[in-house]
């Protein structure tokens, strides 16, 4: 049927419907054939060829009516994808604008926060910071890109 999508559904059912009805002529004409004289010997050749054309006729109409049963599932199957693309932009736009509004607000309260933290911090806290020598010794090996020995060096004491 893919090849006769180019015709109009309306043809394409006119066309169907005249090979059926010409099956049907045919066959008639051939159950008549004893009476007409100049049927006679054609008489059998034109009921095969008859309930084949209608036979041919059935399977289009069949396959045409599918076809049809297909374009109709196709177009409600799109218009109920449309539906939910529509709802989905709207969703989207939904989530976007309680995303931009959040940062704001977490934003604000960073601000907020560091310029408080700011007020508490002070020398005094700063000088009770003790560093222990053994993370001074680990530390400084790993950043020279060198293995300790042993901990034999380590001794859990700080610098006064």
């Amino acid at each position: 049927m893919w090849i006769l999508s180019w015709l109009p559904d309306s043809w394409m059912f006119y066309i169907i419907s005249l090979i059926c009805l010409l099956g049907v002529v045919g066959y008639v004409l051939g159950m008549f054939g004893g009476i007409l004289p100049m049927l006679k010997p054609y008489a059998n050749t034109l009921k095969l060829v008859s309930i084949v054309v209608m036979l041919l006729g059935i399977y289009l109409a069949g396959g045409y009516n599918t076809e049809i049963k297909w374009r109709d599932r196709a177009k409600e199957l799109q218009a109920e994808i449309d539906k939910k693309n529509v709802k989905s932009d709207a969703a989207t736009k939904e989530v976007v604008i309680k995303y931009v509004e959040r940062v704001k607000v977490i934003k604000e309260k960073s601000n907020a926060n560091v310029k408080e933290v700011t007020k508490y911090i002070t020398k005094e806290v700063d000088a009770g910071c003790v560093i222990p020598d053994d993370f001074r010794l680990l530390h400084s090996r790993a950043s020279g890109n060198e293995i300790s020995d042993t901990s034999s060096g380590a001794n859990d004491t700080s610098p006064k």
